[in-house]
């Protein structure tokens, strides 16, 4: 019971964290997104995002393809994302996981470029779910979360260490400490090479940081199943990080 309670307390610190570090697509990226489509050939525009509400041809050959019901859609979730981030911050769980919820509809309605921002709905509410102690649904969230992020991300890219993560972090509560230690081991991995390949100084400390967290839950979740080597090297490496 120990271990659940330490994890639901993590989960409530993440999701703080969450919305302080802004790890997923805000709007103003969404923005970004859309202008960097501009001169790119309409083909890949169109497999991406779809087919178009309108289109327009030049007589110098350009062509202009407008998505109206895209933006509408983008600016109702980005707004219903705002209220689910504050109730995070705001530790209040229960108006969190509603309001968190009700932007799923509206994220799955964007284009198939759009996987990050959907990984990143997924995961508010699995934040939600797993400081309530709610780990089966805290599971189920995380596990479509990373569907987008294994479809999207590279072994290199931090986010999906995260993803491996939470996952972990929900079958830890769950008492499936095997898939959990296995889990755990695949976000320090990711996390790892993520630290190597990232250049900002900040970035580093923050992945350093959470692969720290990660050790300490993982050596956890192998004293909890007895794997005593396991353990002792996990032990091994929180030390000479000191």
């Amino acid at each position: 019971m120990g271990a659940r309670i330490a994890i639901a307390r993590f989960a409530a610190g993440l999701a703080v964290a969450l919305v302080a570090g802004c790890t997923f697509p805000t709007e103003q990226a969404y923005r970004d997104n859309v202008q960097s489509w501009v001169g790119r050939p309409a083909d890949a525009l169109v497999m991406a995002w779809g087919a178009p509400d309108r289109s327009y041809d030049f007589s110098d050959g350009t062509r202009q393809l407008e998505y109206d019901r895209q933006q509408t859609v983008s600016d109702r979730y980005f707004k219903l994302e705002d209220k689910c981030r504050a109730l995070l911050n705001g530790s209040k769980w229960k108006e969190a996981e509603q309001a968190c919820k009700s932007a799923v509809p509206a994220v799955e309605q964007l284009g198939l470029h759009q996987g990050l921002t959907k990984m990143g709905a997924y995961e508010h509410v699995g934040y939600s779910l797993l400081a309530q102690q709610r780990y089966q649904e805290a599971l189920e969230y995380y596990g479509r979360a990373f569907d987008f992020a294994h479809s999207s991300l590279k072994e290199t890219d931090a986010e999906l260490g995260y993803a491996y993560r939470n996952l972990a972090m929900a079958n830890h509560g769950l008492r499936n400490l095997d898939k959990a230690r296995d889990l755990y081991g695949k976000a320090e991995t990711t996390l790892q090479l993520a630290h190597e390949n990232i250049e900002g100084q900040d970035l580093k400390q923050r992945y350093e940081k959470a692969l720290n967290e990660i050790l300490k839950y993982h050596l956890v979740a192998a004293e909890e199943a007895g794997a005593v080597t396991e353990a002792q090297r996990i032990r091994k490496r929180l030390e000479e990080k000191r």
